[in-house]
């Protein structure tokens, strides 16, 4: 396991917070999702991850060094 899914539109600030410590501390990946699947969950908007909004966007760099060296390792195998 490469990281921690530290926000979710269902989580309250301090869950929140606490898995943002949880993957600071275990020198982990921070990811995020909404949840969203369609028409089968209506109550779950599309995009509303955090706060009202969006991810923060500085999870994403990482994210994407994180893929691009595991295709890099996958392509050298």
């Amino acid at each position: 396991m490469d990281g921690i899914e530290c926000y979710y539109f269902r989580y309250n600030e301090n869950q929140t917070q606490f898995f943002l410590n949880l993957a600071s501390q275990l020198d982990m990946l921070v990811s995020g999702g909404s949840d969203f699947h369609g028409g089968n969950k209506p109550d779950v908007p599309l995009g509303n991850v955090y706060a009202g909004g969006p991810l923060p966007s500085a999870i994403l760099d990482p994210l994407r060094e994180a893929s691009l060296s595991l295709q890099s390792r996958s392509v050298g195998s």
